[in-house]
């Protein structure tokens, strides 16, 4: 048929191609049929063993938490050094043995000495 032809009324004047149309058709059935099989899995109540087994993850990633925390506590105690502090009232060059007397003043001023240790 061609422009300005005449055309007899009910005649066909164009026909569409219907294969996009089913194309995309097909695929939201397609996405419906999904969606519908989602829903039906997760309005499913779960089983003794499903719940049973996120129990037991959740005590597992709270058992690695405290065993972080105790990590974390440990090193922060490592990173700062412990300070000396002397029994009595008395300076502690008052214990020292002789001789070496200026090397644990010394340290108990840098504080690297432990209690009681020379």
């Amino acid at each position: 048929m061609s422009e300005g032809a005449e055309v007899a009324q009910g005649q066909l004047l164009a026909e569409l191609d219907a294969g996009d149309l089913q194309a995309a058709a097909n695929q939201t059935e397609a996405a419906l049929a999904q969606a519908e099989a989602q829903l039906a899995l997760v309005q499913t109540p779960a089983r003794a063993e499903e719940i049973a087994g996120a129990e037991a993850g959740v005590q597992a990633a709270q058992a690695q938490l405290q065993a972080a925390q105790a990590a974390k506590s440990t090193a922060e105690a490592n990173v700062k050094p412990p300070k000396a502090r002397s029994p009595s009232p008395k300076p502690a060059t008052a214990r020292c043995r002789r001789g070496r007397t200026p090397r644990r003043l010394r340290l108990l001023r840098n504080g690297w000495m432990a209690q009681g240790r020379a």
